[in-house]
């Protein structure tokens, strides 16, 4: 399939007629992996509604998964139609998006417009997911495709892909030199144009081995007809960690009301400790920013693996993680809706528990990397991380591993503990390139993939061995045992005979995800519940409340059969 038409001084322009749009249900493209997030003890079986991945076995051999979809981070339009970026086990490649359209999975290709803007073209640069991702799409359901492409020469070179007509065509335009990324949509974020840029290069050497020093600009681009307008880059800070996203990939940007809020990470100060996460907003009208405001700091002096993200929801209130690497990642909420200006919250670690050190096996830490953070549409907000877990379950005999876990926070409650979605294959270190999505209807969507292990151990000797030789050789690539998993189910409630609430979604089991307000009668009541189970294990928590909140009764997670 052709992609086009290109501008921006190429003159060529590429067409094809649009396909006819159709509604499709994700269930049918999600159904052979799916996940139950269920909040697990401490000394709970970890297999239980998690994917437990086999050493040396691939998913097919495993599961029989082998989707016709690319197994990527979706982005959805305003029908809740998917749309994925393509990739492979490569970190770079990507070159078509794939939707469903009558039924079947097509391909719909932007690689002859980047081939059309690029006379010199050779590759594109971590477009599996070490750079950009996937589509954005605004509220008018134009969709955006932020690339990085390599020339025949070495050097490289921005870009952001604009399709009016659902990925069928695309519009090439250039973007300033450096990494970039774009925010992102997260819950409640109002994506009415081109998504909110933020940009960095190298500033100088790094504080400590391992980090980087950059210079972070931002800037809103937006849409004159279908000219692409991008107002000056707006320098933030010289000492900025980067923004990558590699892992977790969080937004680091929200926008609503012709404000943008966005975090960063940067390098310790001259004799500082950890790494400090701070908090800016961009005026739309004014192009301007205001002065850094930082939240918290996380332990490992000036670590770029130490990644923040944030959402809004539904009230406005701006909601942060300052994510830590191998320690816990703090929590802190402003005061005010649409303001960070008027106080926050004390940042508070997200988790306690999952590691059992050895100096003391009586108790636990926490200690997670890379947050994926969204708000659904109930102002819950979800996160995934990757975490360090050792003798609190059953896997590897009590040895180390990682794990992919979730939790969730209702408004201006508690996180809930950790629950393990996806269990490293081996004990010892994992990586799994984790992204999280949610659609219209609070539906999860995690895309990971996963290395450790023996296997990664010789890739990396072997890669190590062979530049020492300055030779090269085909490796299976970063993005092995790639999936994309859903949440679920959906309930329904009868009091005293009577339907009193019914939602019928994919989603986690979240503490108070459904509210509903009910009469009952002296005496004895009867209540009963239906849950509609659609992968994986099911399960059901009832609490009762006074109309002023206060807390009369509370189940456990009920085992659903």
């Amino acid at each position: 399939m052709y992609a086009g038409p290109v501008e921006d001084g190429t003159g060529t322009r590429h067409a094809r007629p649009r396909s006819e749009r159709t509604r499709a249900t994700l269930l049918a493209w999600v159904a052979l992996v799916t996940f139950a997030l269920f909040p697990l003890p401490a000394d709970a079986d970890a297999a239980a509604g998690s994917v437990l991945l086999a050493p040396d076995v691939g998913l097919f051999d495993q599961f029989g998964y082998a989707p016709e979809y690319t197994r990527n981070v979706p982005a959805f339009d305003q029908d809740g139609r998917a749309y994925l970026r393509s990739r492979s086990s490569s970190g770079n490649r990507t070159s078509y998006v794939h939707t469903l359209v009558d039924g079947a999975w097509v391909r719909l290709d932007f690689l002859a417009a980047l081939r059309a803007a690029y006379p010199a073209f050779a590759e594109t640069v971590g477009g599996g997911g070490l750079r950009s991702d996937g589509l954005v799409f605004d509220r008018e359901d134009r969709a955006y495709n932020p690339i990085t492409v390599r020339l025949r020469d070495g050097s490289t070179r921005n870009a952001l892909l604009v399709s009016w007509d659902h990925c069928r065509t695309w519009t090439v335009f250039k973007l300033p030199a450096g990494t970039f990324v774009t925010e992102r949509p997260v819950g409640h974020n109002e994506i009415d144009g081109p998504p909110f840029l933020a940009l960095w290069r190298r500033s100088g050497p790094p504080d400590v081995a391992g980090s980087q020093t950059n210079t972070l600009w931002v800037t809103q681009p937006r849409l004159e007809g279908r000219r692409l307008v991008l107002p000056p880059l707006v320098r933030v800070t010289d000492r900025c960690l980067g923004l990558s996203r590699d892992s977790g990939g969080a937004s680091f940007a929200v926008t609503r009301a012709g404000t943008t809020w966005f975090v960063w990470s940067e390098a310790a100060a001259r004799g500082g400790h950890g790494t400090p996460h701070y908090i800016s907003s961009y005026d739309h009208a004014a192009g301007t920013t205001s002065r850094p405001l930082r939240l918290a700091v996380t332990p490992r002096r000036s670590d770029p693996h130490n990644k923040p993200g944030i959402c809004l929801d539904s009230a406005g209130h701006l909601h942060v993680i300052a994510g830590g690497h191998g320690s816990p990642a703090l929590y802190t909420r402003s005061l005010e809706p649409l303001s960070a200006a008027l106080g926050w919250t004390a940042p508070t670690p997200v988790v306690s528990t999952g590691w059992v050190p050895a100096k003391d096996p009586t108790t636990q830490e926490g200690r997670q990397t890379y947050p994926a953070f969204v708000c659904d549409g109930r102002d819950v907000l979800h996160l995934v991380t990757r975490q360090w877990r050792r003798g609190v379950d059953d896997l590897h005999e009590g040895r180390g591993y990682g794990a992919l876990v979730h939790q969730s926070c209702a408004s201006q409650g508690a996180w809930t503990e950790p629950s393990v979605v996806v269990a490293g294959a081996h004990p010892g270190y994992a990586v799994f390139f984790h992204k999280l999505a949610l659609d219209a209807e609070d539906r999860l969507f995690l895309s990971c993939s996963y290395q450790g292990g023996p296997e990664l151990t010789e890739d990396r000797a072997l890669r190590s061995s062979l530049a020492v030789l300055g030779r090269s050789q085909l490796r299976p690539g970063k993005y092995r045992r790639r999936m994309l998993l859903v949440s679920d189910d959906g309930v329904q409630v009868w009091i005293n005979g009577s339907l009193v609430h019914e939602r019928d979604v994919q989603r986690a089991l979240v503490p108070d995800d459904d509210r509903v307000k009910v009469r009952l009668r002296a005496g004895a009541n009867s209540l009963l519940f239906k849950v509609h189970n659609q992968g994986g294990p099911a399960a059901l928590a009832v609490r009762f409340r006074d109309p002023d909140g206060t807390l009369r009764s509370s189940s456990p997670a009920l085992d659903a059969k």
